[in-house]
């Protein structure tokens, strides 16, 4: 992927120590309150339900804060690329606020889903057309997973192949994650995911059978 990557998590700081300067974590304070169970605390005056649903209610409300802060690097005349998942679709639905309002103008955005684009649509933001002729000037998305280098996960949603193409059409990648997100090395929180597409199905065998599995260096 080219261009800068910045990261936006809507939880507790959780940078590695190791991570890149280039790597931006947002402290918007998920959690931080919800699961205090000692001393005479509101959750522990409620049943198990009660406090399962604010901690649901509460990471909601911080994923959409997270969502827009990301929002903030969007300009007027801009083209965005609008990501997928429970998290990128608050930035989808703040773009459209903020262009109702006048706030942002001349906006022309691309999905990474299908699911995407049809709330895009209802939500009114101009849409480029499918071939994706021009380069994006920012687009932002979620991940499944992050390591200390920046790289990412993603996918796990269904829409590896669309989320690829438009990253590398950008020119800034804003990825916003929860504290979950975050891990060592790839693959220690989520399996690597692989898209099946039907173009050329039938030819997959023949392809398949040429590679070989490579083994990791650190095993042997």
């Amino acid at each position: 992927m080219t261009g800068d990557l910045a990261v936006l998590t809507e939880g507790p700081s959780t940078r590695h120590p190791e991570a890149h300067n280039r790597m931006e974590i947002i402290d918007s304070g998920v959690g931080r309150n919800s699961y205090n169970t000692k001393g005479n605390s509101p959750i522990e005056e409620r049943s198990r339900d009660e406090a399962s649903l604010d901690v649901i209610e509460s990471g909601t409300k911080f994923k959409e804060e997270a969502s827009r802060r990301a929002v903030e690097f969007v300009r007027s005349g801009m083209k965005v690329g609008l990501g997928t998942g429970s998290t990128a679709i608050f930035a989808t639905r703040r773009i459209a606020e903020l262009l109702k309002t006048g706030d942002l103008r001349d906006i022309l955005a691309f999905p990474t889903s299908k699911a995407t684009a049809e709330e895009a649509v209802r939500l009114g933001i101009p849409m480029l057309p499918d071939d994706l002729p021009e380069d994006l000037d920012v687009t932002i998305d979620g991940a499944d997973e992050v390591d200390p280098e920046m790289n990412l996960i993603k996918g796990g949603g269904g829409a590896l192949l669309r989320e690829k193409i438009v990253a590398q059409a950008s020119s800034r990648e804003i990825i916003v994650v929860d504290e979950t997100k975050p891990s060592p090395r790839l693959g220690t929180r989520w399996p690597v995911p692989v898209e099946v597409i039907p173009f050329g199905w039938r030819s997959r065998p023949a392809i398949s059978n040429r590679w070989r599995p490579v083994r990791d260096p650190q095993e042997s």
